[in-house]
């Protein structure tokens, strides 16, 4: 990044210093947005320099996912990810990224639960009992970055974080109905997994 773009950070800065001594945030109404907007443009304009009006989050890319079971046990034996990052500044990071959300995407698919009582309250004691899977039962996470610039976004990034977890459960109950036929349409997709 370049000198300037402290400067975003900095704004932000005096909020969260108030925030964190306990005194209250400073006055902002909805008729400061325009001149706080300008402000944040014309600091992006400054940092970024070749992009007129950038656009400062992209939500949307594109993510597919092949889960690789074995027949027999059903035990998934590898999981393929391949994510349009835009550019992956950091593609360490980006593949990081990815492999935690498969790594939810699978909890969440097949043996996450949140049991409650009649009352809607919790009947978990422990945090094993939600069926989190652990580090060790993961299967392997083959990561494909495929980088596709966004032109309007700095450095031509797109997002990475919720998206990775999306087509998780969905290539899960692919895997799934490859395997015996049938359809699931309840989480988790099964309690005996990995």
């Amino acid at each position: 990044m370049t000198a300037t773009t402290p400067g975003l950070v900095c704004a932000h800065h005096h909020l969260y210093s108030a925030l964190a001594r306990g005194m209250p945030p400073p006055p902002v109404t909805p008729a400061d947005f325009p001149a706080i907007l300008e402000q944040i443009w014309w600091r992006l304009d400054q940092a970024l320099g070749t992009v007129e009006r950038p656009t400062i989050h992209s939500t949307f890319g594109y993510a597919a996912q092949l889960v690789i079971m074995d027949r027999d046990t059903g035990a998934i034996e590898r999981v393929v990810a391949a994510h349009d990052v835009g550019r992956a500044v950091n593609p360490l990071l980006c593949e990081g990224q990815i492999v935690g959300s498969v790594h939810m995407g699978l909890g969440y698919a097949l043996t996450e639960d949140y049991p409650t009582d009649d009352q809607a309250r919790p009947t978990a004691t422990t945090l094993r009992q939600l069926g989190i899977i652990r580090a060790k039962d993961m299967p392997p996470v083959d990561v494909v970055l495929v980088e596709r610039p966004q032109p309007r976004a700095p450095y031509g990034i797109k997002g990475v974080g919720e998206i990775g977890l999306v087509p998780t459960a969905g290539a899960v109950a692919g895997a799934l109905h490859d395997r015996d036929g049938q359809w699931r349409s309840t989480l988790p997709l099964r309690r005996d997994a990995t």
